[in-house]
């Protein structure tokens, strides 16, 4: 299902909220706000412009030597479980593995490739 923030009518209430929990000042509860929204959705679901946004904001925060140990080890576990699902997302499905191996071998070929389609 869909449990993650989605854009929309209520993107703006989203957005705040989880702002505001992943800016906290309580470690624990902006840990947990990371990894809800790092983690929730599916393991191969597009990562949603929202979800970036909030993400980088809360990284710029939780990755500059702010907070325990713990907490930068945590932060670093779901940025990389993000990383695989865009990942994911991106190159394993067979839209984007048809087109990458296709590119492949036209640079085998050495044919100029111009640009890869919009959306893999």
């Amino acid at each position: 299902g869909n449990s993650g923030p989605q854009e929309g009518a209520g993107s703006s209430a989203a957005k705040s909220l989880l702002r505001r929990a992943l800016l906290s000042s309580d470690e624990s509860l902006a840990l947990d706000a990371f990894e809800l929204l790092a983690l929730s959705r599916s393991p191969a679901e597009v990562v949603s412009e929202l979800e970036l946004t909030l993400l980088r904001e809360a990284l710029a925060v939780h990755l500059t030597g702010a907070g325990s140990r713990r907490a930068r080890d945590r932060v670093s576990g779901a940025t990389r479980k993000l990383l695989q699902r865009c990942f994911a997302s991106t190159f394993k499905n067979s839209f984007a593995t048809r087109h990458l191996a296709e590119a492949a071998k036209l640079r085998a070929l050495g044919t100029p490739i111009a640009e890869f389609p919009e959306r893999c």
